[in-house]
């Protein structure tokens, strides 16, 4: 304990009162008292106040047991075994097969960008009126024991055999309308965007979502139809010549129309697949805007681990644990993220705890805005015996700072701080963008110096993110760009980078308006993605360029169908 004095009166009484003072320690208390006898007072209120722990009692846990009847036991178990077994012999578990069995009539429907959705009905269950043109459907639009996913049954068709059946309904569909484009007029029956069943449309998407290789019957489809064209029953009719060949180059040239709208919009068909990897230092997960937080389907786990100028005087080891998603009583994003970087070997631990909410408001079908706010806690701990006092650091790139100069005296070890950060990302269809702002609060921030007067205020850190992604027809090449800016006390730099992947490879690269250099290379499955980041950057306080080495594994969860209604966009 420190030397007596009034500062420390009660915590010495305290002691004193306790039993746990030395009798060096007694006699120097007892020598103060005389000398204050004021301070009796303080005594014989401590002294009162100290309660005596009652001795404990044993129980008896004998006593308490309850002894148990087997043979109420095994009756109770009987009784159980008696009523599933007649609930299995009584309940009917036959599966009502007439769709399975009966051929359907099909109707196509084509709607925006990229949804398109299939209608069903019995031929039996149609009524005497519409036998003519069911029986004309049947023979010319469908093929016969054709298995077509309904918002009923979705759930239980076989991937392959949908995949091998819609292809056999594209190729029927293909043929017909190229014969009645050739051969007769159109009474055309529109089906706009607002004719879609919202709930069987979020439905296919999920099943489409377990069988992606049906992305490829999708796409041809389009390519056979159009994106937004109509089915309808032709009949010829007794139109002039004249009048047919005005119909049939109106229809020429709406076809053409829609063929080169394709070819232009597919070369800078942009896409947002909300999950970027970036080549950049120590930014990943949702580090590049806190509204990435839950932005994907899926619930998202991610550790990267960073060695920063290996083998030099202000080597930093960073590591972070990361998990968000999507929940849904919140309607918004979670993230919670943990953080302990090691500098200099030992010489400053920093360890950091931080949990980021994001609401996701719909603007339309295709734009989503997304706030965010983040708070973050942590403590920065200073190894007092180390060489690291006096020296100057780097913890954060480009800020040096030198600790306790001019052979100040170290006033403690341990820093706590808390603050928090906003963000704002909008999530397009085809592009992402989102500002960052954190340090809100301006923590105190002083672990190097021994000046109390000053405010040593932490740097605002505010960043900037733009990005896009495409994908070609065949979806085997995929192109991510993006952009990134951030300020943070003398960091100010700006990145722009690019990554390419085929099937399972990515590779990427990046550079800034320092010239500082980042390469990354990886392997991507649909739920596992390792990449590997080698980046060669400035010290401004060894004042060269060194390389360094980092490390992101990224695992995602399988989505439930019910997330993804609710953040189909």
């Amino acid at each position: 304990m420190s030397n007596l004095s009034f500062e420390n009166i009660d915590r010495w009484l305290f002691e004193y009162t306790e039993g746990n003072l030395s009798p060096d320690q007694v006699e120097q208390l007892e020598h103060f008292l005389s000398m204050h006898p004021e301070l009796q007072l303080e005594l014989d209120a401590w002294k009162s106040s100290r309660v005596t722990p009652e001795a404990e009692t044993a129980v008896n846990v004998a006593a308490l047991q309850k002894s148990v009847n087997i043979w109420s036991l095994i009756t109770t178990v009987s009784i159980a075994l008696i009523g599933v077994g007649a609930f299995f012999y009584l309940y009917d578990f036959t599966v009502d097969t007439k769709y399975a069995q009966k051929s359907i009539d099909l109707e196509m429907i084509g709607s925006g960008d990229d949804d398109f959705m299939f209608t069903s009905k019995s031929v039996a269950s149609v009524s005497e009126s519409d036998a003519v043109n069911q029986k004309a459907i049947s023979e010319d639009l469908v093929v016969s024991n054709t298995y077509i996913p309904t918002p009923n049954n979705l759930a239980s068709v076989s991937t392959n055999n949908l995949n091998e059946n819609i292809e056999n309904v594209a190729s029927s569909f293909i043929n017909k309308k190229e014969t009645l484009e050739d051969n007769s007029t159109t009474s055309h029956t529109t089906f706009s965007e607002n004719n879609l069943s919202d709930s069987f449309e979020s439905d296919l998407t999920a099943w489409l979502y377990e069988a992606p290789e049906l992305e490829r019957v999708k796409s041809s489809l389009y390519n056979g139809f159009g994106e937004t064209d109509v089915f309808a029953l032709q009949t010829p009719n007794s139109k002039t010549s004249s009048t047919k060949i005005k119909s049939t180059f109106s229809k020429k040239a709406k076809s053409m129309y829609r063929k080169v709208q394709r070819m232009m919009d597919q070369p800078i068909a942009l896409r947002n697949f909300k999950d970027p990897h970036y080549a950049i230092p120590n930014l990943s997960s949702y580090q590049a805007n806190f509204g990435m937080a839950g932005t994907m389907i899926q619930h998202r786990f991610q550790a990267t681990s960073r060695n920063q100028w290996v083998g030099r005087d202000n080597q930093q080891l960073m590591n972070r644990l990361a998990w968000d998603g999507y929940i849904r009583p919140l309607r918004g994003g979670i993230g919670i993220d943990l953080n302990y970087n090691d500098y200099q070997n030992g010489g400053i631990h920093d360890m950091l705890f931080g949990i980021t909410y994001s609401p996701k408001l719909s603007i339309s079908r295709n734009v989503s805005f997304e706030p965010a706010v983040r708070f973050k806690m942590g403590v920065t701990d200073v190894n007092l015996n180390s060489g690291i006092i006096g020296s100057t650091i780097e913890m954060n790139r480009r800020n040096s700072i030198t600790m306790f100069e001019n052979e100040q005296t170290p006033v403690g070890s341990q820093l706590w701080y808390r603050d928090m950060g906003v963000g704002a990302l909008v999530n397009t269809k085809w592009f992402y963008a989102g500002l960052n702002l954190d340090n809100l609060g301006r923590h105190y921030n002083n672990f190097y110096s021994s000046d109390l007067l000053q405010k040593h205020e932490a740097d605002l850190d505010f960043s900037a993110v733009f990005g896009t992604e495409y994908k070609s027809l065949n979806k085997d090449i995929t192109l991510s760009t993006y952009l990134y800016y951030q300020n943070f006390g003398q960091l100010n730099e700006a990145w722009g980078g690019a990554n390419v992947r085929w099937r399972n490879i990515q590779l990427g690269a990046a550079t800034s308006n320092n010239l500082d250099l980042g390469a990354t290379a990886g392997i991507v499955f649909d739920r596992f993605t390792v990449h590997y980041n080698l980046d060669y950057l400035t010290s401004v306080v060894l004042d060269q360029k060194m390389l360094s080495h980092q490390v992101t594994m990224r695992m995602l969860l399988k989505p439930s169908r019910v997330t993804m209604k609710l953040m189909n966009m």
